[in-house]
């Protein structure tokens, strides 16, 4: 084949032609499309025996003159431009075959369209046509015309006349009736009517017996046409999205009947369609159909076959007879079982029962060796028969909405009966509840509530709580943000859940907030969101309250235990304490000499009469500062029973009555051994003391710091009476008494 070059602007076009050695056979054509020119050169189609000129996807105005003049062409496609209009010239293409027209701005075709008298094919696709002439009616040789998408209403009268059209495509237009002269067309194969405004089709249809593929989707059809149940031709059947409500029985007459579409309609019955036998494609989704007829199983070519979005209960073990089926689609209906014969179906590659009332699937699934999807999203299923890991070929198994993978790992279990089954962390299923079965939806999120404030006490509820209050799965657009994490604990982590649980309880308190506990970090496959805002039992669904309350109980004895054990520990290092301390007094007893107290002077240590009279507290300063304070029980009480006995508040450290006269010691050697004695029961005393012992002996002895500056500011006072304050302090001691109060305790 030869070329030929043609274009403006640097665009090239390609024509076959050959100079130096042509073929009669061979037809030469000029090619410009999708190259967005505005106009193309006359002398562009000097090319010699120019049949086909492709002129689509660019920006002309108009349909080049030149083109008018070539009278070997036979197919013109000028498709998607700016054409306004249709010149006349048109008709000098005597030898026109295929005229392309769609997608342009072309209001009106002139009568001289009626010329081409060997027009096989017409398309005015998507033109804002007025109407269609009269004219083309003349056409005797049209074949196929394509008029959809112009809001037309009316066809010419004598569309009968037509005699050779096959295809007539009307879709997306407003008609509501169409002339009687085109049922007279006998070899009409194809008719499209979709989306117009039919409301019924009248009987003559069925003189249109060469019919093969019908379109009447999104009409307002109020019942089915009784003119088509006598196409004995019809292959393709689309009645979808109509109004359509019963079937007429003279329905089973379409026996070449291949592909039937009534999806989207008020259909509640399904006549016997046994006699169907080359159906291969049957889709009747969102009808209110409750069953399917037994006769399916006759319809043995069927391989696709779906009826979601119904009211069927019962599947009909008929199906198995469909060998050749690969997709069966039953989603969102109200089955409750699966018949084993649907094993037979070995051809299946896609089976699809989302949103139903399914409890169990047959073992017999396990024969669908060439499955690849298999959908059971939405349904009560409690587990998986083992024989789905035999299915080697499947990919896709789907149990929730939200499923991160096509395929979750199963795992073996056993059922009660003691077979052995498949689970995994999505089964059981708990379908989702619909809006308006919501009441007890606040009840249960106070339980979570209650579980969140007050920790692991919400455990202790009614038997069976726990059990009664399963985490729903709800995944996906159609849930809140919190609610999206699937269910958490899958069987095989359940086993070690107890053990771990047990050593975290330990380290809780009753009533502590689980959420803020390390016990989270234990739990497996956690996802982060329900770890902030969950406690642990809200994953532990499947946990009898036995167990649980067994649990808590071993848990509290073990704490009771180490307390004991902690008390039990502390007394004995008292007691051993106090047994040392004892060894050595008598060891400083036996080796050191009898010492004799002498008061001393009571200036030095002993407070005046107005301190030891003070409410708050009454002190006895004796000579050491070993002895231990007595306070009031208004003061911090301290646990004073590793120290010596103190004095009473009634006594001063002059009333101490001295011991009996006895070998005095020589002075640095009594005053050394002291000090020994004293640091040595200091040490021991804050060995044995408490943290909060500690605490308070350090009050104690900031209290008796300030008692001391007390009596020394006091003696200091008596001795060197002070001066009067300037006018300006005493005003400002009147006016803030508490502050110089505060001060005046500090020495300067």
């Amino acid at each position: 084949m030869g070329n030929a070059q043609a274009g403006e602007h640097g665009h090239q076009a390609a024509a076959t032609a050959s100079d130096e050695q042509p073929l009669e056979d061979e037809a030469t054509f000029f090619d410009a499309s999708h190259n967005g020119l505005p106009s193309i050169p006359s002398d562009a189609f000097d090319i010699p025996r120019l049949e086909k000129i492709m002129l689509q996807a660019n920006q002309l105005h108009e349909i080049p003159e030149a083109v008018f003049s070539v009278s070997t062409l036979r197919s013109l496609n000028v498709s998607d431009n700016e054409l306004t209009d249709l010149p006349d010239e048109i008709g000098d293409l005597s030898a026109l075959e295929e005229l392309i027209l769609c997608k342009n701005a072309i209001e009106i075709i002139p009568d001289a369209i009626g010329r081409l008298k060997v027009l096989k094919l017409l398309d005015v696709n998507s033109c804002p046509l007025d109407l269609i002439p009269e004219a083309l009616c003349e056409c005797e040789s049209l074949m196929q015309l394509t008029v959809s998408d112009i809001y037309l209403d009316d066809l010419p009268k004598n569309i009968g006349r037509l005699s050779r059209l096959e295809v007539l495509e009307l879709r997306e237009n407003q008609f509501s009736a169409l002339p009687g002269s085109l049922f007279n067309l006998a070899r009409l194969r194809r008719l499209d009517l979709g989306s117009n405004k039919f409301e019924d089709m009248p009987f003559s249809i069925s003189r249109l017996f060469s019919l093969q593929d019908l379109y009447m989707d999104q009409n307002k059809l109020i019942s089915f046409p009784e003119g088509i149940c006598q196409l004995d031709s019809l292959q393709i059947l689309d009645l979808s999205n109509n109004n359509i409500g019963d079937i007429p029985d003279s329905f089973n007459q379409l026996r070449n009947l291949t592909d039937l579409e009534l999806s989207q309609n008020k259909i509640e019955y399904l006549p016997d369609i046994g006699s169907l036998t080359r159906l291969v494609s049957v889709r009747i989704n969102q009808n209110r159909l409750a069953a399917i007829p037994e006769s399916i199983g006759n319809c043995t070519a069927i391989r696709d076959f779906s009826a979601s979005s119904n009211c069927i209960k019962v599947l009909p073990s008929s199906i198995g007879c469909l060998r050749q089926l690969n997709t069966l689609c039953m989603d969102e209906n109200e089955l409750e079982e699966i018949p084993d014969e649907l094993g037979q179906c070995t051809h299946l590659t896609l089976l699809s029962l989302r949103g139903n009332s399914l409890k169990q699937i047959p073992p017999t699934i396990g024969y669908l060796e060439e499955l690849k999807v298999l959908n059971l999203v939405n349904n009560r299923l409690h587990f998986l028969p083992e024989e789905i890991a035999g299915l080697k070929h499947l990919t896709a198994l789907w149990l929730s909405d939200n499923q991160a993978r096509p395929f979750i790992p199963l795992q073996t279990d056993y059922a009660l009966d003691g077979v052995i089954v498949l689970t995994c962390y999505m089964l059981p299923q708990n379908p989702r509840q619909a809006p308006e079965e919501t009441d007890g939806k606040e009840e249960e999120d106070d339980d979570y509530a209650e579980l969140v404030d007050g920790g692991l006490s919400a455990l202790r509820r009614e038997p069976g709580a726990v059990n009664n209050r399963r985490s729903m799965i709800s995944f996906g657009h159609d849930v809140s943000s919190e609610n999206k994490a699937p269910s958490v604990m899958p069987r095989e982590a359940r086993t070690r859940l107890g053990r771990q649980e047990a050593e975290s309880l330990k380290r809780v308190s009753t009533l502590a907030k689980v959420e803020e506990d390390p016990i989270y970090d234990n739990l497996p496959n956690l996802p982060t969101a329900s770890r902030q805002r969950r406690s642990f039992v809200d994953e532990l669904d499947d946990a009898d309250e036995g167990m649980i309350q067994e649990m808590l109980a071993k848990a509290a004895k073990e704490t009771e235990k180490k307390s004991k054990k902690e008390k039990k520990a502390i007394k004995k290092s008292k007691e051993k304490a106090n047994k040392e301390a004892a060894k050595e007094n008598q060891a400083a007893k036996a080796t050191e000499a009898p010492v004799t107290t002498s008061p001393l002077p009571q200036s030095a240590v002993s407070p005046s009469p107005v301190d030891v009279g003070m409410e708050d507290t009454a002190y006895a300063v004796s000579s050491t500062l070993t002895n231990p304070i007595k306070r009031t029980p208004e003061s911090y009480q301290l646990d004073e029973s590793h120290l010596p006995p103190a004095t009473t508040p009634q006594q001063s450290t002059a009333d101490v009555v001295p011991q009996q006269s006895q070998p005095v010691a020589s002075p640095d050697l009594q005053q050394q051994r002291q000090q020994d004695v004293s640091q040595q029961q200091q040490q021991q005393a804050k060995q044995e003391l408490t943290p909060q012992q500690q605490h308070e002996q350090q009050l104690q002895r900031r209290l008796l710091q300030k008692q001391q500056r007390r009596l020394q500011q006091q003696q200091q006072q008596q001795r060197h009476p002070q001066q009067q304050p300037p006018p300006q302090q005493q005003e400002q001691e009147q006016h803030f008494p508490a502050l110089y109060q505060q001060l005046s305790e500090f020495p300067p």
